[in-house]
């Protein structure tokens, strides 16, 4: 049975997939998750302090263009919980459209 991942529907979810060939070393994606329609929706989880950290870009980088050149489109990354103001814990996703 398909799980909702927010507005998503879920048939696959994989953690720790390998990106295979990349120059710049070996690296795995965080989370990969076949939906209902065949499409590949990859998220990439990073701490907020980690943002500013030029490996960290490249990282990304490096996972955005395997993804798309797979032709993947619904790539973003996740970050971290945080405070809000009212004490409620929230996470930041950020689509790979902005990034």
């Amino acid at each position: 049975m398909p799980c909702v991942l927010r507005e998503y529907h879920v048939k696959e979810f994989r953690c720790q997939v390998l990106l295979e060939g990349l120059e710049i070393g070996e690296y795995c994606s965080d989370f990969v998750a076949t939906k209902m329609d065949d499409e590949l929706m990859v998220r990439e989880c990073v701490y907020r302090k980690h943002l500013s950290k030029p490996m960290t870009a490249k990282l990304l980088d490096a996972s955005r263009n395997y993804w798309r050149r797979r032709g993947v489109t619904d790539w973003g990354i996740v970050i971290e919980k945080k405070e809000a103001a009212d004490g409620e814990e929230l996470i930041n996703q950020v689509s790979g459209n902005h990034i």
